[in-house]
């Protein structure tokens, strides 16, 4: 388990965000899936204090349940490799 004030993840590298400061600095967020989008916002609510400016949302699949609408809500753009529509069709 991570030691932290922040709410990194317990695995990995047990950080919010990998590289150096975060003051003044732009930000790519990475995810694997994108949900809700509650992860990303979480992760947004930690780096905007410290200072980071925020750039594009980049996930693998958006699920397309409402998340791009609450990153935009927040500022954010998102942009998937595939949408869940896209991976059902190729299934069929």
């Amino acid at each position: 388990m991570c030691s932290s004030d922040l709410q990194a993840k317990t695995y990995g590298t047990c950080r919010l965000a990998e590289g150096g400061e975060f003051e003044g600095r732009r930000l790519c967020l990475v995810e694997d899936v994108i949900t809700s989008g509650g992860a990303v916002l979480d992760a947004a609510a930690e780096l905007r204090p410290l200072g980071a400016e925020l750039g594009p949302v980049i996930c693998v699949i958006d699920r397309e349940s409402g998340g791009v609408e609450k990153l935009a809500a927040a500022g954010l753009d998102l942009s998937a490799l595939f949408t869940m529509s896209e991976l059902n069709a190729a299934a069929e």
